[in-house]
């Protein structure tokens, strides 16, 4: 297990640290009485983490980098921490699938696409929310996007040398439920601006009896990456529902019905008309994907999925170093959340 830390594009491999690290999680709260004898509890969204790590027999090569960092001399911070005991990088909110905070908020749309994100409770996976991904029926992007850990961040940062795998699990909803969804990672150069790659996994075709797994993931950064960003791409081929009717995705094929024939004439897989409308018919102005259990592991392959508690940015607050031998530094440091 090897943590990380340092700025995009300059990410350091830190030592192991010795057994009893304390990555201690907390919310602020807030307990007030109620006039009628009760208690009421308020919690902030989201909590930050401070982490308490100690190394023992470091050299004095090892300890000097982290005086680096202690000491601002690496550049200023907060830096990205990346602890590889953490099998989720997504933040709270993104991976339980908008059930934290009952928003969308981690997710977004490409700008005058008419696409929007949001949250339902209807049908669920892991629950008690998913993302509602909702894309008109003439397709201007069909791109969903997870956001960076960070406001000032361009992406997620990412070791030179380390494997990384997104997963999700989707179901289609909405005017056109089968469809066929890929993961995507875009590879950015350190400036955030430049695509260096793109690698797409591939696609799952979904529909609304059952929950499909989407996944892509790649062995290693390709050259030049310092960020990678996740999103799921829809493809509008598949896209077939300009108008609501019976057969859009069974018959494949797209039909108004007379009503001679909802009422008893020809039918496909159903003992009437009528019986296969109420199957098969699909009415609604958007094509819904329903997103749950997305998951952002530095891993080359799927792991089940855990809760993700994001990629934090940190800040050095002390740095003690005792050593009783030369070249046997005995090393603690606590680093706190910040953000």
């Amino acid at each position: 297990m090897t943590f990380y830390i340092g700025r995009p594009g300059a990410l350091v491999a830190l030592p192991l640290a010795s057994r009893g690290r304390k990555p201690v999680w907390a919310r602020r709260s807030s307990v007030q009485d109620t006039l009628g004898g009760g208690r009421v509890v308020q919690f902030a969204p989201d909590g930050r983490r401070t982490y308490d790590l100690a190394w023992q027999a470091l050299t004095l090569d090892q300890l000097s980098v982290f005086e680096r960092f202690a000491t601002g001399a690496a550049g200023p911070g907060p830096y990205t921490l990346i602890d590889p005991e953490r099998r989720n990088m997504l933040t709270l909110n993104q991976s339980s699938a908008g059930s934290a905070t009952s928003d969308a908020s981690g997710l977004s749309v490409v700008a005058g696409s008419g696409e929007t994100v949001g949250v339902q409770s209807a049908v669920v996976q892991q629950g008690p929310k998913t993302f509602r991904w909702s894309v008109p029926r003439t397709v201007l992007s069909g791109r969903l996007l997870f956001d960076p850990p960070a406001p000032w961040l361009l992406g997620f940062p990412v070791p030179s040398s380390e494997p990384w795998t997104f997963s999700a699990w989707l179901r289609g909803s909405g005017a056109d439920p089968v469809l066929d969804v890929a993961a995507v990672f875009r590879w950015l150069d350190v400036t955030g601006a430049v695509a260096v790659a793109e690698t797409v996994g591939t696609p799952a075709s979904i529909d609304d009896n059952s929950w499909a797994q989407v996944m892509v993931n790649r062995t290693t950064p390709p050259p030049g990456a310092a960020y990678l960003t996740v999103e799921l791409r829809l493809n509008a081929g598949t896209v077939s529902a300009p108008v609501s009717g019976i057969g859009m995705t069974r018959l494949g094929t797209e039909r108004w019905s007379p009503w001679r024939a909802l009422t008893g004439g020809w039918a496909h897989g159903a003992t009437s008309y009528l019986a296969a409308a109420t199957n098969d018919w699909v009415f609604g102005s958007t094509v819904d994907v329903l997103v749950d259990q997305p998951q952002l592991d530095m891993y080359d392959g799927v792991r089940p999925w855990v809760l993700g508690t994001g990629m934090p940015q940190v800040s050095w607050l002390d740095l003690p170093d005792q050593y009783d031998l030369i070249n046997q530094h005995n090393l603690t440091a606590t680093l706190v959340e910040v953000g």
